[in-house]
């Protein structure tokens, strides 16, 4: 995406979504490369059987690196992401193996935007949805931004 510059930026405006296709085998790449394997979030017989879930969750952290993909993608290479946080407060389950389908969407919007000690900052409150619409981790992020003048 091209560079977001905070002159650019208006109180309300809509982060471009950020969606994707999570699957099982998502769950078990993320769960190798973090050394993450809680077997809620890769064994659906363990899943629902032992733990009475419906299905295989989706890691927090993940959820968590889907936003700040949002947010650095949208803020280009000259922005800052300066802080992010979420609060995990419902269960993603992944698609069906072959989906190109999303099944995870991060939203987010500009809730405020000032300068401090010289920094270009705004303010987001950003969350994560299904595809119904239900909010799972809604959350919040600052960045600073480059400005054009």
């Amino acid at each position: 995406m091209a560079q977001l510059f905070w002159d650019d930026v208006e109180i309300g405006m809509e982060i471009p979504p950020y969606k994707k296709a999570v699957t099982l085998m998502e769950l078990n790449r993320y769960a190798g490369a973090n050394e993450e394997y809680v077997l809620i979030h890769m064994d659906r017989d363990y899943s629902q059987k032992v733990a009475r879930l419906p299905d295989v969750i989706v890691m927090g952290n993940l959820k968590y690196a889907y936003l700040s993909n949002m947010m650095i993608n949208w803020i280009g290479e000259e922005g800052t992401l300066k802080r992010l946080s979420a609060q995990y407060r419902g269960m993603d389950i992944p698609g069906p193996a072959l989906s190109t389908e999303p099944t995870m969407i991060c939203k987010g919007k500009v809730t405020n935007k000032y300068i401090q000690d010289g920094d270009h900052c705004i303010e987001c409150e950003v969350w994560t949805e299904t595809n119904e619409g239900q909010v799972t981790t809604p959350g919040s992020a600052i960045a600073i931004l480059p400005a054009r003048s």
